[in-house]
């Protein structure tokens, strides 16, 4: 991966000529609250793009080893969300096809940086709180 490029399809609009995410400053914060820039209200996603170039400047290796990251994260989330976090079945991940990393189910590139918006959303959702309660409240049916 450390010998990967960026891709021409759609980094140079994402990442490597944005000004925007290139420089964490006030103005680019808002700028990746508010813009639909790319036809998609997406702030996690140039948020987290944003970190990148902070962290790895526009050296493509690190951007690829956080969208893998991510990707990972996703998945292990996904996997533990599915209550497959029991002894048994973890002895059985490896066949099951539930801990296929299949979440960017998209026409996107799986470790690219337009991946990285179905990742950050990914993430969000599967460590959100259930909105059901577990457990009934005293004086309560279910």
């Amino acid at each position: 991966m450390r010998h990967f490029d960026f891709v021409d399809y759609d980094d140079p609009l994402i990442v490597t000529q944005n000004p925007h995410v290139q420089a964490m400053t006030p103005a680019n914060l808002k700028w990746a609250i508010t813009s639909q820039s790319i036809g998609f209200w997406q702030p996690l996603a140039w948020l987290s793009h944003m970190i990148d170039c902070q962290l790895f400047g526009l050296h493509p290796a690190g951007h690829h080893l956080m969208s893998l990251a991510l990707h990972i994260a996703a998945t292990l989330m996904l996997f533990l969300g599915f209550g497959f976090a029991d002894q048994a079945s973890l002895a059985h991940a490896p066949q099951s096809p539930h801990c296929l990393p299949s979440i960017p189910c998209t026409s996107n590139p799986s470790l690219g940086s337009p991946s990285e918006k179905t990742f950050c959303c990914a993430l969000f959702f599967l460590s959100s709180p259930r909105s059901e309660p577990t457990e009934s409240m005293p004086g309560e049916d279910r």
